[in-house]
């Protein structure tokens, strides 16, 4: 919801005239009212109900000269001064993750740390 949805929304309410009762036994203005006081909290609080992008990153199998290939994990990361930065850690080697379904779980718990 943006700003102005929200304005207008709660203007609307202001002017609108008293409705019946719901079949339902739930008064339509109570249940209107409610939303109008929980649009005006998140208009106080500077929220606006966008919801942050969650990445999932990548998981790539990387050759090695030596040794077997290895799962490496990627995803994009902000450093301290702002500026993006492409980040990557080895989650395993390919004898021990045979599979790429059995090295997406392992980077599960890594995952919730990148969206953090």
């Amino acid at each position: 919801m943006t700003r102005d949805f929200l304005h207008s929304a709660i203007a609307c309410f202001l002017i609108l005239p008293y409705p019946a009762v719901a079949q339902g036994g739930e008064d339509q203005h109570d249940s209107a009212e409610r939303e109008i006081r929980t649009a005006t909290i998140l208009l106080q609080q500077g929220d606006y109900g966008e919801a942050k992008a969650h990445q999932q990153g990548s998981l790539k199998l990387e050759e090695r000269k030596r040794g077997p290939d290895v799962w490496v994990f990627r995803w994009w990361d902000t450093d301290a001064n702002g500026k993006r930065v492409y980040r990557k850690q080895q989650v395993g080697d390919l004898s021990e993750y045979p599979h790429e379904t059995a090295a997406k779980a392992a980077i599960d718990t890594l995952r919730l740390t990148i969206n953090h």
